[in-house]
């Protein structure tokens, strides 16, 4: 059993930079293509931490000071009037990411019992997802009336942060809140997420997958009130339209917009553009939008963008069998060595992980004892998670030797693309892991409550899938997939 988290809808507004066309994509997009001059862009440069604009759907400071009056009126006072007003900015942490966490443990069951008599239990094993976006202030001892933007941005298009912003960087209140404060809440708000549930841990493994971090700059208008009971300056929301709160001080406000920490420059990471071309050939690489890794068929070079530039990534090729290479569907895994620990134990070979989590087959021991271990994680996201760990664990207890090869001069393989990163690969490690843990082994459910898993030295390897019925079907371990599983479609002629 699982829940499947819901696709982030947020969208990011910028100028095509081939025509200056206005382009809306999807936040998790990576490749676009402007429907303007039909150019296909890389969006690159997301490596640090991006900032954001939410753009204010009041523009017209008479109008700002209409929606102060009327708020000043509504709360009792007499012939308010409006004084100073201005346009200004107000930080706020984004973090996002997909949490998941395997539950080992019992559950209720459902049934009519005699009050007083607790209810039987279900012991079970389970998978829960959760997508994470959520927002927290970035001010510290100033409050604005907005503890968080909720779900404004992802119903509302953002804005990247640009260089005429740094100009007018007198209208941004600093950002006051450390990264570090903001990695802690998103580990409260991960585990937030499952106390609905009604169910009994008895051991808990957790990873947030894909996490990162951003600032969106959420407009508010300053509107400074007066009445004959004196002065108290309102604070509009310029998105939502509405008085978010009302204070009789505004000077730290004002001091923070005018003080030396305004005028320092702005560290921050900008969205950056390349042509979607291979860098080695010149052709166009095929069209994955949320991928990260792109391979070259013409060449056969894969490569990522990395701080605004392209850059070559190694990757090894599993030989098929018999030779086939016609209609065959190469699918990228990272292969990660791997090594567990826990309570001084450490398990470094494949007899010791059998140990933990038998495989659903006879092993040789001497053998196993004598190969390291590797978790096999796919670099493809699938529209259920459940496939991805599902491919994963089943690699991982096969264990699949061979010498990694290449694609043959003058082949034009036909690649998945790559939307897992390293690091994201990594993160799942614990989620292979806790899918290969039998649910009655309590011995091995004691052992991983306290278990450190390393992934070291991630490398890309290529996989033949042959299209079989309904299926794609791994050609030396049998792991398959539904032909429409991918996140992301194939080509039209190749589905």
């Amino acid at each position: 059993m699982m829940n499947q988290p819901a696709e982030s809808q947020v969208k990011i507004l910028i100028h095509c930079p081939q025509c200056g066309g206005n382009i809306a994509f999807l936040e998790e997009t990576h490749v676009i293509r402007c429907e303007f001059c039909g150019s296909s862009l890389l969006v690159g440069g997301r490596e640090g931490i991006l900032r954001y604009l939410l753009s204010p759907q009041i523009s017209d400071p008479q109008k700002a000071q209409l929606q102060a009056i009327e708020y000043m009126l509504k709360t009792g006072k007499h012939s308010p009037r409006a004084g100073e007003t201005f346009l200004f900015y107000a930080p706020f942490w984004r973090f996002q990411g997909i949490v998941y966490r395997w539950v080992f443990g019992m559950k209720p069951i459902k049934t009519q019992i005699e009050a007083g008599v607790p209810p039987p239990m279900d012991r079970l094993k389970i998978l829960l997802t959760r997508l994470m976006d959520h927002t927290i202030s970035g001010l510290t001892d100033l409050d604005i009336g907005l503890p968080s933007l909720g779900v404004r941005p992802q119903a509302l298009q953002l804005e990247p942060f640009s260089r005429e912003n740094v100009e007018q960087r007198e209208s941004f209140l600093p950002l006051e809140v450390p990264l570090e404060t903001a990695q802690t809440e998103a580990e409260r708000f991960a585990d937030l997420f499952f106390q609905g549930e009604e169910l009994i841990p008895e051991v808990i493994l957790q990873r947030v997958v894909g996490i990162h971090f951003s600032i969106i700059y959420f407009p508010l208008w300053y509107v400074e009130c007066r009445d004959e009971k004196g002065q108290e300056i309102v604070l509009i929301d310029a998105v939502g339209r509405g008085a978010v709160q009302a204070i009789r001080d505004g000077s730290q406000i004002l001091s923070r917009l005018k003080g030396n920490e305004t005028r320092k420059s702005f560290e921050f990471s900008e969205l950056r553009f390349l042509p979607f071309r291979c860098p080695n050939c010149g052709w166009e690489f095929p069209f994955h939008p949320t991928s990260v890794l792109h391979f070259c068929p013409t060449c056969r070079h894969l490569f990522r963008e990395k701080n605004g530039d392209w850059v070559e990534v190694e990757y090894g090729v599993t030989a098929a069998p018999g030779g086939k290479s016609e209609n065959l569907l190469w699918v990228p895994f990272w292969r990660c060595k791997t090594v567990l620990e826990s309570s001084g134990e450490r398990l470094e070979n494949m007899a010791d992980l059998y140990r933990l989590a038998p495989p659903p087959r006879v092993f040789n021991r001497e053998k196993e004892i004598r190969r390291p271990i590797y978790f096999y994680i796919p670099a493809v996201k699938f529209r259920d998670p459940h496939t991805l760990h599902n491919l994963g664990n089943r690699l991982t207890f096969a264990q699949p030797e061979f010498p990694p090869g290449s694609f043959a001069d003058g082949s034009k393989p036909l690649t998945a693309g790559g939307t897992l990163t390293e690091k994201d690969a990594q993160e799942m490690g614990a989620v292979i892991l806790g899918s290969m843990i039998p649910q009655g082994n309590r011995n091995a459910r004691a052992w991983i409550k306290s278990c450190r898993i390393e992934l070291e030295d991630p490398r890309i390897l290529y996989f033949p899938f042959s299209r079989v019925d309904l299926f794609w079907k791994e050609i030396g371990s049998g792991i398959s997939f539904q032909h429409n599983a991918l996140s992301e479609d194939l080509p039209k002629e190749n589905r």
